[in-house]
């Protein structure tokens, strides 16, 4: 009896995970759940934009180094913010990406080989993410959907 019941007690508790299994299936797949298309377990966790070079708007050449990645893709008002939602800053970055990066950088100007690089500032550097060839990045105000950001 004692074997029955133990018998039985499993076979519940496998159809119970199964369905609950299956369930969570269904709510990924219908994207009601909350980790749908938006969720990244991977997006934003490694900086890229160390040693790539930037012309200001007042025409200095800098270079971005020791960048920390900002986990997460970058949000503004709960939307996670694409390319195409940049202003004038969209021609900046790769078109055709789902989300864009943020990164805390040192930013140096480039003084060229005679003189060393000198600190221009820390700033947030902004990136596309899952971006592979071509890579850009950036700093300064950033207009998502008509509003400056920083």
């Amino acid at each position: 009896m004692a074997q029955m019941s133990l018998c039985l007690l499993f076979s519940l508790v496998t159809m119970g995970v199964a369905v609950r299994s299956e369930s969570e299936s269904e709510l990924i797949a219908n994207g009601t759940e909350s980790h749908s298309a938006d969720w990244c377990w991977n997006c934003c966790k490694t900086p890229k934009c160390s040693g790539i070079k930037y012309m200001t708007s007042g025409g200095r050449q800098v270079f971005f180094q020791n960048c920390q990645a900002i986990e997460g893709k970058w949000e503004v008002e709960g939307t996670a913010v694409k390319p195409e939602m940049l202003g004038s800053m969209k021609w900046k970055f790769n078109s055709g990406a789902d989300y864009m990066c943020r990164e805390d950088c040192a930013v140096f100007e480039d003084t060229g080989a005679i003189r060393p690089p000198k600190l221009f500032s820390h700033q947030t550097v902004y990136r596309a993410g899952g971006v592979a060839d071509g890579l850009q990045c950036a700093f300064g105000l950033m207009e998502v959907n008509g509003k400056l950001v920083s």
